[in-house]
């Protein structure tokens, strides 16, 4: 409902005043698209995709810390190295990898006096490149970094 309110000049005239009663389609528009604009922006400064990455990355170095406690825990109790069988005693739960597909999954070897795990990294890359193993793709740690 709009509300008219005379109003009277120094001339005499008479204008008749409407009160606002809502924003107009244009300002709904421009507010809508400023809006749009911004969460788009925002969107391009986070990265989430690369945030999830990270994420991953983060609890694969962190299981790979598990596996390598459990493997030289059982290393001083045995002195050998464990199967992936006797490992699982070592732990409450076998880390799996975040995705756990296709070229993610961890991998374990072993010999007589050395054994390796691996994991394949996709935000910390760098890592992988420096860590002194033979694949520049793949996280590698173990006592030697040759057994893949």
């Amino acid at each position: 409902m709009v509300y008219k309110t005379p109003i009277k000049n120094q001339t005499g005239f008479t204008f008749v005043k409407k009160e606002a009663g809502g924003f107009t389609i244009v300002e709904l528009i421009i507010s809508i698209s400023v809006i749009m604009i911004l969460i788009s922006g925002v969107s391009l400064i986070i990265r989430p995709g690369e945030l999830k990455a990270r994420a991953r990355d983060n609890r694969r170095l962190s299981d790979l810390n598990t596996f390598e406690s459990g493997v030289n825990q059982f290393r001083l109790e045995n002195d050998r190295y464990p199967t992936l069988e006797e490992l699982s005693l070592y732990m409450v739960k076998v880390p799996v990898d975040p995705i756990n597909t296709g070229m993610y999954q961890y991998s374990y070897s072993f010999s007589g006096t050395s054994y390796e795990l691996n994991a394949r990294l996709e935000y910390f890359t760098a890592y992988a490149a420096d860590d002194g193993g033979t694949d520049p793709d793949i996280y590698e740690v173990g006592n030697d970094l040759t057994i893949f």
